[in-house]
């Protein structure tokens, strides 16, 4: 039985996207794209159980695309991560009443 887990990294800095992937390798496969219109063509096209995500991107705000899309069918069973540089309270807070599973501050 595999119980390896699909992931997929959204993070356009290569550092941080790299070591995110290296780290998570560990625990399923993993797929790294660096802007959400990359993402959005894979979550239509495999199925995922882990998203993490960042919120500055430079196409999109991550948060916002998640809002929007959360309960589509590729994305509504998916738990989400958020790992940004974005230490604000507010931000936080609106991401926690959204239903993402945690929020990691970079450097993590």
């Amino acid at each position: 039985m595999n119980n390896q887990v699909n992931i997929l990294i959204i993070e356009d800095e290569p550092v941080a996207g790299g070591l995110i992937k290296k780290v998570c390798e560990e625990f399923g496969h993993c797929v790294l794209v660096n802007n959400l219109a990359k993402a959005t063509t894979y979550l239509k096209s495999k199925k995922f159980d882990l998203l993490i995500l960042d919120l500055n991107l430079e196409d999109r705000d991550g948060l916002a695309f998640y809002k929007k899309h959360r309960e589509d069918d590729f994305l509504r069973n998916v738990k989400v991560i958020v790992c940004t540089a974005d230490d604000t309270e507010a931000r936080m807070i609106d991401s926690y009443n959204h239903h993402i599973e945690n929020y990691l501050i970079k450097p993590v």
